[in-house]
């Protein structure tokens, strides 16, 4: 009987460890099954950003190149109307003169077609140095001019939805150069910041140092060349229409403030 009953016992103990190890089996699957699911799901997305930003590439590039071919097709528009012109005129009267008897007609004419080239090399030049300026974008000119500062460390953040008109752009950098010029001039600084954004109705340019040296407005007036620069800077926003402010707290300053013109706002509006 006893021995029955040990046998009976045994035969349970080793049922309910075959249920424990057959649940820890299925645990196990189930946990193993869930990490391959997930690993599975992360791969997928993986793969999915991958090819998202790829796609996104592509379509970069692919924007690039018609930007590019775009410009292309401008520049020689541009200099097919501003040469083709005058190089017709050109032959045109050279025709002419080769008809000519007469040595004091053909003086004359000479002359003409030595005018009409020189006014074809003066639109040609006109034009490429028009293109050259359009082709510098402020961000590209604003580095130039901070690489040559080395007095203390500058940072920038620019931040335009569209490049400002070409003086616009002239007058915010002809700006910068001056605040950094009155950082060394005047100032402690270790760290200057320059800040160009874009707003619905203007564009507003701020650089700002750290220095603890920071002039008074008396002592700006008694300085000519610190009086001097703030006031050109000031007269070239009014020809703008637009403002110059000077900051003194946390570190000397200036808000250059340049309001969009008509056919500015008329263009941003066309882009969207």
């Amino acid at each position: 009987m006893g021995r029955d009953l040990h046998t009976a016992a045994l035969t349970a103990s080793l049922s309910l460890l075959a249920g424990l190890f057959g649940y820890v089996a299925r645990q196990q699957s189930d946990t193993e099954a869930d990490v391959l699911s997930r690993m599975d799901r992360e791969r997928s997305q993986r793969i999915r950003a991958e090819t998202e930003r790829r796609a996104k590439i592509a379509e970069a590039e692919r924007d690039v190149r018609l930007a590019t071919l775009a410009e292309r097709n401008r520049i020689a528009r541009d200099l097919h109307d501003t040469i083709g012109h005058v190089l017709s005129s050109a032959l045109l009267q050279t025709t002419a003169l080769l008809a000519e008897q007469d040595e004091n007609s053909r003086t004359g004419a000479i002359r003409d077609i030595q005018a009409t080239l020189n006014l074809g090399m003066d639109r040609a030049r006109q034009s490429v140095h028009g293109l050259y300026e359009e082709s510098l974008s402020f961000e590209y000119e604003l580095k130039e001019v901070m690489d040559r500062f080395t007095f203390c460390t500058v940072s920038s953040q620019v931040d335009f939805r569209q490049e400002p008109p070409h003086d616009y752009r002239q007058t915010m950098l002809k700006a910068v150069r001056e605040a950094l010029a009155n950082v060394v001039r005047h100032s402690n600084a270790t760290a200057v910041q320059i800040m160009a954004v874009e707003h619905p109705g203007f564009y507003q340019l701020r650089v700002k140092d750290n220095g603890t040296r920071i002039l008074t407005e008396a002592e700006e007036a008694s300085r000519s060349g610190v009086h001097l620069g703030l006031g050109t800077m000031s007269e070239r926003a009014g020809r703008h229409n637009g403002t110059l402010r000077i900051e003194r707290k946390g570190g000397f300053g200036i808000i250059l403030t340049l309001p969009k013109r008509t056919d500015d706002k008329q263009s941003e509006k066309g882009d969207t």
